[in-house]
């Protein structure tokens, strides 16, 4: 998997993306993306996830385990993008 990321880093973007965060407020974050060139089929997707979490299991077949999570997605949101956008 790592090398297929690493390919796809690789390749020219050329829908030309910009992001970036205006405020984060709590729960709440607030993105300016712009893209250089429109086209119809593109689907923006934005995951927030989170790293680290611990977990002290109490009952079944993994009881008095401690379970470690990374990269769990706490937010997910698919868009269909225009030229410029703001996205709360």
């Amino acid at each position: 998997m790592k090398t297929i990321i690493k390919e796809e880093l690789k390749r020219k973007n050329i829908n030309n993306l910009g992001i970036s965060v205006l405020k984060v407020l709590g729960n709440k974050v607030t993105i300016n993306y712009t893209l250089k060139n429109e086209r119809s089929n593109l689907i923006i997707n934005f995951a927030f996830f989170k790293n680290g979490i611990v977990q002290s299991v109490k009952s079944v077949e993994n009881a008095g385990k401690i379970l470690q999570y990374e990269n769990v997605v706490r937010f997910f949101a698919s868009l269909s993008p225009e030229l410029k956008r703001e996205a709360k």
